[in-house]
């Protein structure tokens, strides 16, 4: 390798170069079909400009997942930036590679991923030179910036901090490289990001996605790099305190702030992070963890119970993290959930009545007509360091016997547990389709959120069965969960055409900072069931909402307020239900998490432009 591209001396000024896509293409090229890495022609792109970032790394996927998911979904060309001094490195080389025996730079280089015909680089470079900004650069060329990765100058793991544009078009739409086969006919949304902006040289580019980091194994492991992806995102959301790299990994072990900065390793060698430890640094940020493992029930029970956890949370816009342990290694791993897609095709071992969300005991008839999205829906993306940004986890609802025997390998999450037989909750991890069990489900909230969906959910079943369940013969009931701010909620009434008495009742209602919103869809049976298959999609209708307190434990679910169609209860004060005045329609779902409505036009229809061209395009 030519170590003079390590040790050459810092430049004086940034240097802008094109990254072919030739040269992407033939970095692609380096993996069989199989996704095995060829050696043997390696060595035939020494000229290729990132030649020393393939060469002696032991872990090469997840450049080549950047690299792809860009080529495959918006087919770029790019600008490599140079030098670049990335803080988050800088934080690592500090804290570590500054006392290492072996000497390494400093400085970074970032790759910029744009759209567009590559014969334009030349002139794109010209623009940004000359000092113009981003809609200067986008008028003067038709260009589309879709992206950075950083480069760490380390022989080994070297994507750091990575921000790409995530695709929301439907699977049909996607070139067959850009999708696994559990995605046909599907239609892909993001639910967890934050505002990612870059300065390259004058022009500002900014998307919403949430950021990527390959782990430093020096430094921490999966484990790290997922809470580092997950406390970004709620330090964006909440504005909890978020840290650098090295310093989450001390964090979990319980090292103070002033204490984390010392000169060497945070992680023991031999192991990665427990799901206490994983606690210990969600919890320095200042946010709380909810954390969902199997209990003393039944298969059905626990995988009900886990998918709509994961769901209800997933969709209100919180990182999800997933600790699972591969079938075959028992190696255990971490990823972090984003996002979620849904269904292309309807799944008979997914669409599960919500009675399993029950003790066995309580289950009844009643509780067969009710089903929950959260069951429905079994692919998500997830940001996974050992793979790249938005992998797939797909859930299979099968039953499986696994026994336990072996001591896990250097590196897992867990310590070695009980040798026992256990019910598994399967999924598929990514295109290689690795099997693994689900082990356990941490979600960082802030601290006044206490509540779970579970819970506040067995609560509502009880409620409208004794109350309203007669009244629909032969329909069943579709919920969709959102946890968001009280504010949110009065601010979207704005949004839905409800007539003014609607309005007024909740205007009027005293709400918590944080309020689940559990939305009612009441169907016919063959309606439920295909009702978010994507070729079947159409503005999603609800006939109404249950609102409950998300500060109080779930142990003592509050209601506070209840509608169907035109009949409102108030249960703040004894019970009394009310026949509200005016035409009561059905009303499009609550879009959160949607495309920046502050900054967007709202139409009569409730959406924003881009929620209104996505909608029109599902149609």
């Amino acid at each position: 390798m030519n170590r003079e591209i390590w040790h050459s001396s810092f430049k004086d000024e940034i240097e802008l170069s094109v990254l072919k896509k030739e040269e992407i293409n033939s970095i692609l090229g380096l993996w069989n079909k199989d996704l095995k890495f060829d050696d043997s022609k390696l060595e035939s792109l020494q000229s290729n400009r990132l030649f020393p970032y393939l060469t002696h790394n032991r872990s090469k996927f997840p450049l080549r997942s950047v690299l792809a998911s860009v080529t495959y979904h918006y087919s770029v060309f790019g600008l490599i930036e140079e030098p670049y001094l990335d803080l988050e490195f800088w934080d690592s080389h500090a804290g570590f590679y500054s006392s290492s025996f072996s000497q390494y730079r400093i400085d970074c280089i970032r790759i910029h991923f744009f759209a567009g015909e590559e014969s334009l680089s030349s002139e794109l470079i010209d623009l940004l030179y000359s000092g113009c900004c981003r809609h200067e650069v986008e008028e003067a060329l038709d260009v589309k910036w879709k992206g950075y990765c950083v480069l760490r100058p380390i022989h080994s793991y070297v994507v750091g901090r990575t921000g790409i544009e995530f695709d929301t078009r439907c699977a049909e739409r996607l070139p067959n490289n850009a999708k696994i086969k559990e995605e046909g006919g599907s239609r892909p949304f993001l639910k967890a990001f934050q505002e990612c902006s870059v300065n390259l040289l004058n022009a500002r580019f900014t998307i919403k996605t949430p950021e990527f980091i390959q782990q430093d194994p020096n430094l921490g492991h999966c484990a790290t790099a997922s809470l580092w992806v997950a406390t970004k995102l709620m330090s964006n959301k909440f504005g909890t305190n978020k840290f650098n790299y090295r310093t989450i990994t001390s964090q979990a072990f319980g090292a103070k702030e002033n204490q984390a900065n010392f000169s060497n390793s945070p992680l023991p060698p031999d192991r990665g992070l427990t799901p206490s430890e994983i606690k210990n640094a969600i919890n320095a940020t200042g946010a709380n963890t909810l954390t969902f493992i199997r209990k003393d029930e039944s298969y059905e029970n626990v995988f009900s119970r886990l998918t709509h956890e994961i769901y209800s949370f997933m969709e209100s816009g919180f990182p999800v993290i997933l600790c699972i342990t591969n079938s075959d290694n028992n190696q255990s791993h971490v990823v972090s959930v984003v996002g979620h897609s849904l269904p292309g095709v309807e799944n008979p071992n997914n669409y599960v009545d919500a009675s399993f969300i029950f003790p066995k005991e309580q289950r009844n008839e009643k509780m067969k007509k009710h089903f929950l999205i959260g069951n429905i829906i079994n692919l998500y993306y997830v940001h996974d360091d050992a793979y790249g940004p938005f992998n797939r986890v797909i859930f299979q609802n099968k039953r499986k016997e696994v026994v336990k025997t072996e001591k896990q390998e250097k590196g897992s999450v867990f310590r070695p547990g009980n040798s026992k037989q256990k019910k598994s909750i399967s999924l598929k991890l990514g295109r290689i389709s690795s099997l693994y069990e689900l082990d356990q489900v941490l979600i960082p909230v802030p601290s006044n959120i206490k509540a779970t969906s579970t819970s506040v959910f067995r609560d509502i079943v009880k409620v409208f069965n004794d109350d309203h369940f007669d009244s629909y013969d032969d329909l069943v009931f579709l919920w969709r969960p959102v946890l968001i701010e009280g504010s949110d909620f009065k601010q979207s009434i704005c949004r839905r055409k409800y007539p003014p008495s609607i309005r007024k009742k909740y205007a009027n209602l005293h709400l918590p900072k944080f309020i689940w919103l559990f939305e009612l869809s009441i169907l016919k049976p063959r309606e439920a069931k295909s009702y978010f298959n994507y070729p079947n999609y159409k503005p999603r209708l609800i006939d109404g909402e249950y609102i409950y307190d998300a500060t109080i434990s779930g142990k003592e679910a509050r209601m506070i307020s209840a509608r169907i169609s035109n009949i409102f209860c108030d249960y703040r004060s004894p019970k009394e239900y009310v026949m509200l005045e005016g035409k009561i329609k059905r009303y499009d779902c609550f879009q959160f998490s949607c495309h920046d409505q502050s900054a967007n036009v709202i139409n009569s229809n409730g959406d924003c432009h881009e929620c209104f061209k996505q909608r029109r395009e599902a149609l």
